[in-house]
């Protein structure tokens, strides 16, 4: 008997939003001595389309083989216009200060097309081997036009060539690859064998020139995974050889320095990334009674990987960068989470532990020079709840998250942070058809640059009614209602500490009428906790 199943879904996506920023910065010496300042407010606008496509075909045939087709599809193009005002200061009067009062046009469009056939055969009824190929295609441009701002017209006419680029990419992805898979009742294994045969052609224009190169690449297919499962317990093994190439804009010597003090140009000479990802998995999770563990180790080693190579103007403090390939790049990685339930009469206890934690080792160039960084998270968690029956819950929660980075050949030789999250969530039911939900949560950053508040409380609340047979409910939100966010972030990377205020909305209300479809032609379906109603929790922004 032949069988065959077609499985066919098409969607569009619309996208539209506006966006404002205001930004300061100075840049000091190791003395502290005032090098440089920024100051720079932008507008803008932006409006994406995306059509996608998904074609899934399955045929079977009478001897228990099959054949298997699938492809992806999709077209996006984004357009974004902003209106940008900069004004960059430098201390050393031989060079020249910079004044920006531009428009920025940019338009990019991404094209994606993915191919993959594969023919299956059965050797016997727990043993497969399959061959198949895949074909994707990228067809990707880039068009960034920039006009200065012209005192006589009024209007932005004036072409500003230092900051108008354009990139197209065209990548050519050819795989093809042989399967074999275990399926047996305790056990099932998967192991692939094949290659990536790439041909990715770039194209840029900057100041009236062309510049274009070709990377024709052939890289192993290597993958593997084994399972173990018995019952509620589980234990995987996976392993994945990865390879990309670099973009079209860190190959191609493209100045970019549409931020004057932080220059960046592509180096043509680059090989491919190449990494070994292991990631170990053991598990005893009842997912009916939602009690067990979970925990998991990874590993990555990047045989090479393509870093930031960059040298600083130290008149000016300005900084060029281009890119280089390392080789010993790593990541250590793992998570543990514990759940436990317990109740007595009406009341239901639940605690739920976590811990996560990584070290890994980051190599760059800085100054010509190459250093390392030796990164150390840790992440521990902590949430209790209890549930009155349907009436009320309150589920208190902890979290820590504690950044160290050490580094050898470098400026500095340690940094640390560390955050804080405490928060308490209470749900209560009372009389049967008002929910009111509050969500409220202390945050604390250990270390933050003068000027910027290092804690904040936030408190969300909503009041939800249901009626006419909880076909309709009405409902008010507050979000932060103590007006206190600030969204103050610290984030420490290989070459740099930044501390980060963003442009957020705080404190609004929301009303909402609801109309629950999901009554209609049976019993409504039930949310992930239960016997308990919607809550009407708040959406972070």
């Amino acid at each position: 008997m032949v069988i065959t199943k077609i499985y066919f879904y098409p969607s569009f996506s619309n996208s539209s939003s506006t966006n404002s920023s205001v930004s300061n910065s100075k840049t000091y010496s190791d003395l502290g001595d005032l090098r440089n300042q920024m100051n720079q407010t932008s507008n803008g606008k932006s409006n994406s389309n995306t059509f996608n496509t998904l074609l899934s075909l399955n045929q079977k045939f009478k001897n228990k083989s099959y054949l298997d087709f699938n492809s992806s599809i999709s077209i996006g193009k984004t357009d974004r216009n902003s209106f940008i005002n900069s004004t960059t200061l430098y201390t050393n009067d031989t060079i020249a200060d910079i004044y920006r009062n531009i428009n920025e046009k940019n338009i990019s469009k991404n094209n994606q097309y993915n191919f993959d056939v594969k023919y299956t055969y059965p050797i016997t009824d727990s043993l497969k081997i399959a061959v198949g190929s895949a074909y994707n295609l990228t067809d990707s441009e880039t068009n960034n036009r920039t006009w200065n701002y012209n005192d006589v017209t009024g209007e932005y006419d004036n072409l500003n060539n230092d900051l108008t680029r354009f990139y197209s990419t065209k990548l050519n992805e050819f795989n093809p690859y042989a399967q074999l898979l275990l399926n047996k009742n305790k056990i099932s294994a998967t192991v692939r064998f094949g290659a990536n045969i790439y041909n990715q052609q770039n194209f840029g224009t900057f100041k009236a020139d062309d510049y274009s190169s070709t990377q024709n690449k052939t890289l192993p297919d290597i993958s593997g995974n084994i399972r173990y499962q018995n019952g509620n317990n589980s234990l995987s093994l996976m392993y994945n050889y990865q390879t990309s190439l670099a973009s079209t804009s860190q190959v191609l010597p493209i100045l970019d320095e549409t931020d004057p003090l932080d220059v960046f140009k592509g180096n043509p000479d680059l090989d491919p990334n190449k990494a070994h990802r292991i990631n170990l998995m053991f598990s005893n999770f009842d997912r009916k009674t939602r009690q067990g563990f979970n925990a998991n180790l990874g590993y990555t080693y990047n045989e090479s990987n393509i870093v930031n190579y960059t040298e600083m103007d130290y008149s000016i403090y300005k900084r060029t960068t281009t890119y280089e390939n390392v080789k010993g790049n790593y990541r250590l990685n793992g998570n543990f989470f514990f759940n436990k339930q317990y109740q007595k009469g009406i009341n239901k206890f639940r605690v739920n532990v976590g811990m996560s934690a990584s070290y890994a080792l980051t190599q760059g160039f800085r100054d010509a020079v190459k250093y390392e960084q030796y990164n150390t998270t840790l992440s521990p968690t902590l949430r209790l709840n209890w549930d009155y029956g349907d009436y009320l819950t309150i589920s208190p929660s902890y979290r820590l998250n504690f950044t160290n980075s050490k580094y050898v050949n470098y400026s500095i030789d340690n940094q640390n942070n560390i955050t804080h999250n405490f928060g308490i969530k209470t749900i209560s039911t009372f009389p049967k058809n008002l929910t009111w939900t509050n969500d409220f949560s202390y945050n604390y950053n250990s270390r933050m640059a003068a000027g910027f508040k290092r804690d904040f409380f936030l408190w969300n609340t909503s009041l939800m009614y249901r009626f006419f047979d909880d076909k309709l409910e009405a409902g008010v939100k507050v979000y932060d209602l103590l007006n206190q966010n600030n969204s103050y972030t610290r984030t420490i990377t290989a070459e740099s500490t930044i501390d980060q205020r963003n442009n957020i909305l705080t404190r609004f209300v929301m009303f909402s009428l609801t109309f629950n479809l999901n009554q209609f032609g049976g019993k409504s379906t039930k949310g992930g906790d239960g016997d308990r109603p919607r809550e009407g929790g708040m959406r972070r922004m």
